[in-house]
Order: structure tokens, then C-alpha cells, then sequence
């Protein structure tokens, strides 16, 4: 009895280990959103770490693009993973990193 116990435990701690790892080693997408056009996809790679920097190079080249066109009055604020430009000309733009499983336009349609 007790050694079906350890085996039950074994392999719930294996299946367990298992899935984290799967999910750790997933490839990683950055999407963009903004301007009327949808979610479009703009970067992959295979680690987290190299999506949040790319993640964090376009909300710098967004924000730095858009305070160019501001002409008076107008300025740009970054909110975590999004971009808001305000005055003429306005944007907005919706940064993120997620795994490749994941599709932020939704499932698709049979």
C-alpha cells in the first residue's frame, strides 16, 4: 500500500514537472494592437526574456516616434504594455508578449 502511495506521488510530481518545463520552453510572440489594424504580430523568439526586451525596444521606438510628431501641446505617455499619444496627430498602441499558444485575436472559426 505504501508503495503505491510513493508511485502515485512520483508521478504526479513528474507530470507536474513535466508541464512546467513544456511551458517554460515554449516559444514566445510579441504583438502589437493599435491604429484601427487588429492584433499583428511583430516578433518571436524562444525565451520570455528576449520577448520583454523586444517588448520594451518598440514601446521605446513608438514612444520616442510619436513625441517627434507632437507639435505643441501634445505629448506621449507609456502605461505599462501600452503607448497613448496625445494632440494631433493622436495614437494608441497595445505592446504585449505571450506564449505561442496563446492568440490575442481569438480562437479561430471552424
Amino acid at each position: 500500500m505504501r508503495l503505491v502511495r510513493i508511485t502515485s506521488a512520483l508521478i504526479a510530481f513528474y507530470l507536474l514537472i513535466s508541464a512546467a518545463t513544456a511551458y517554460a520552453e515554449c516559444a514566445w510572440v510579441l504583438w502589437i494592437e493599435g491604429e484601427g489594424r487588429g492584433w499583428q504580430l511583430i516578433f518571436a523568439t524562444d525565451t520570455r526574456a528576449s520577448c520583454v526586451d523586444a517588448q520594451a525596444g518598440k514601446i521605446k521606438d513608438l514612444s520616442e516616434t510619436w513625441a517627434k510628431e507632437r507639435k505643441e501641446g501634445g505629448s506621449v505617455k507609456v502605461y505599462e504594455n501600452m503607448v497613448v499619444a496625445y494632440g494631433p496627430p493622436g495614437h494608441v498602441a497595445k505592446v504585449i508578449c505571450l506564449p505561442d499558444t496563446v492568440d490575442p485575436r481569438g480562437p479561430k472559426a471552424k
